[in-house]
This record gives structure tokens, sequence and C-alpha cells, in this order.
């Protein structure tokens, strides 16, 4: 999953988990929180996910 956070934003692992409580199933809302600067691209401007690994 990939969040993208306004300028200012701040996020953490517990209030991502409860704003999914609601909307994703148990299995589905996730354990590990990975915060990036900025998300990697590809040359046609498509979110890399080789560079996410």
């Amino acid at each position: 999953m990939i969040v993208s956070l306004r300028p200012g934003e701040r996020l953490d692992l517990k209030h991502l988990k409860e704003f999914l409580s609601g909307r994703l199933s148990p299995m589905e809302i996730l354990t590990i929180l990975s915060i990036a600067n900025k998300t990697p691209r590809n040359e046609n401007m498509k979110i890399s996910r080789q560079g996410l690994r």
C-alpha cells in the first residue's frame, strides 16, 4: 500500500490501522509502515515496483 501525504501532514501505523479497520478485512490490514519522501517512478512516470522494494 502506498500512501501519499500532503505537505506538513504526519501519519503513524496506529492511526492508519484505525482508519482502515472499517474498510478492509483484518487479513488485509498492513503490519509494517514504511515512510518515503518521494515515490519511485520509472521513465514513463509510473510507480516503480522495483523501486518500492
